[in-house]
């Protein structure tokens, strides 16, 4: 007997249970995420800015484009701490557009970063911090091949909005 929608199946929605018609499968509420990936060479010094261009071109095919200006100087922050502070011949750019805009940065290293307070005057370290300014969060994880640094861009609006009910008066 065969299961309706099993692995061989290329179209599920065409495998009916014997004797009646399968009911279609509801979708969510919220939006699918849409991602892509790309590896770059971590010795190529155009890496950051054909990753910002890959970067820049789904966040416009995929509607938010809003969000440009600070996935882009984060992206070329994530992978210029890549180029300068990792010793891994490649790198893998991930960005997945839903809910919010997630960038990842997947490398060789195991060595996780650090926030690092630095001088005053200093030309560097202060990668992380930006990062955490512009995202509404950051993170990293190791994993089986080294390790991945994440941020994510909410995709709603995050100043506060005030709401007034009733008249509002005029003080002139």
């Amino acid at each position: 007997m065969r299961l309706p929608c099993d692995e061989n199946d290329r179209d599920c929605s065409e495998s009916p249970v014997a004797g009646s018609e399968r009911p279609r499968p509801t979708l969510p509420a919220r939006p699918s995420p849409r991602g892509a990936s790309r590896p770059f060479n971590t010795s190529n010094p155009r890496a950051p800015r054909e990753a910002r261009a890959f970067v820049g071109n789904l966040l416009q095919r995929w509607g938010a484009g809003d969000l440009a200006d600070d996935v882009l100087l984060v992206c070329s922050e994530l992978l210029a701490n890549v180029l300068r502070h990792v010793e891994s011949p490649w790198c893998v750019l991930r960005v997945e557009v839903g809910e919010v805009v997630r960038l990842t940065v997947h490398d060789a290293s195991r060595i996780l970063p650090s926030v690092q307070v630095g001088e005053e005057l200093a030309e560097s370290g202060r990668g992380l911090l930006m990062i955490g300014a512009l995202s509404s969060g950051w993170g990293c994880e190791p994993t089986l091949t080294g390790k991945s640094v994440w941020a994510e861009f909410s995709r709603l609006p995050t100043r506060p909005t005030m709401h007034v009910e009733g008249p509002v008066r005029s003080s002139a």
